[in-house]
Order: structure tokens, then sequence, then C-alpha cells
């Protein structure tokens, strides 16, 4: 049996926006048609907590 597995690379461009008030299912944020406001790009891996304004996030 092989150890390797199938799997996706999550690396690359993403569209990324904080949710503090829990809004992103109800608005379809996964969707086809995200709203466009609000997003930035960030590049995978990217870690978010490093950035001061979202440390507490």
């Amino acid at each position: 049996m092989s150890s390797r597995r199938n799997f996706a690379s999550l690396c690359g461009e993403w569209l990324f926006r904080i949710d503090p008030d829990n809004g992103g299912t109800q608005n379809n944020w996964y969707g086809l048609n995200v709203p466009g406001e609000g997003w930035r790009t960030v590049i995978v891996p990217h870690t978010w907590q490093i950035e001061a304004r979202l440390a507490e996030y």
C-alpha cells in the first residue's frame, strides 16, 4: 500500500476578510456571487494574527 495520498494544495492567492459579526454564512461568502467589498488578497500560506490589527481576532 502506498503511503502517498491525494491532496490539493491551498497555496496561492485567496480573498481574505474578517467576519466579526459572523455574517459570512448568511451572506453566502462561500458561494459563487460573493459580495465584492471589504476583501483583500492574501498569499497562502498566510498568518493573519501577525498583523497588529488582527492579533486578537
